[in-house]
């Protein structure tokens, strides 16, 4: 029986994705001490603007963090319910074949 997706490589792919979110929230971290060090070192209208856009950078890229940790769950999810959906077709076309 052919199956319907290359869990394998599926997989593969969320867990790049996990990874990538990984990542992103390493550089999170980057930009909140480049946040901080500004705080310490620059004050006026200039570096409110600017902390302004960083904490803006900041939840942006929050939210992807999130939206890519999420994709890559729902990604798992979903082959490992094909995966099993696939093998218990199999064995009933089987079962079928046999005349069980």
């Amino acid at each position: 029986m052919k199956y319907r997706i290359n869990y394998s490589k599926v997989i593969a792919q969320a867990d790049s994705i996990a990874n990538d979110a990984s990542e992103l929230s390493l550089q999170i971290k980057v930009l909140e001490q480049l946040e901080q060090d500004c705080r310490a070192a620059w004050k006026g209208q200039a570096a409110d603007v600017f902390v302004s856009k960083l904490n803006t950078l900041r939840s942006e890229m929050n939210r992807t963090k999130t939206q890519m940790t999420t994709l890559a769950s729902t990604i798992k999810y979903c082959a490992d319910r094909i995966q099993r959906e696939d093998r218990q077709a199999e064995e009933r076309a089987s079962a079928l074949k046999s005349g069980r």
